[in-house]
């Protein structure tokens, strides 16, 4: 036999759960379209932003060429120390520079400079 008031609880908390699960799923929609919209929002300003540095330094640019020649050389010359400077860390240490194919380490392992006398160890 059944007891058609366990039935009835039953059938009212799946009617509730269901109820809950919509309410929770509607709720989940809501948030991303507002989530989606702040997202585009961010990046309209941003792409207004960037479009505005690029009119500004095409600007400056042009009203100083010779300065921004100069900044723009400084600029090459750091990143060409910068690459340098990394490239003899690596160099150092042992490493390959990722995508190096005939780096330190197979310079090392071949008999190459190392650092340590041919014998002896570090």
């Amino acid at each position: 036999m059944t007891d058609p008031h366990n039935q009835a609880d039953t059938q009212t908390l799946t009617d509730k759960a269901k109820t809950i699960a919509e309410d929770s799923a509607a709720s989940i929609s809501e948030t991303a379209g507002y989530a989606a919209d702040e997202a585009k929002s961010l990046l309209l300003r941003a792409q207004e932003a960037i479009g505005q540095a690029v009119d500004t330094t095409i600007e400056a640019f042009k009203e100083r060429p010779l300065t921004s020649a100069a900044i723009a050389g400084g600029v090459v010359a750091a990143a060409a120390g910068a690459s340098y400077g990394v490239k003899k860390l690596f160099e150092e240490s042992g490493s390959d520079l990722p995508g190096d194919t005939g780096g330190a380490a197979k310079k090392n392992k071949a008999g190459g400079k190392s650092g340590v006398k041919a014998g002896h160890t570090a």
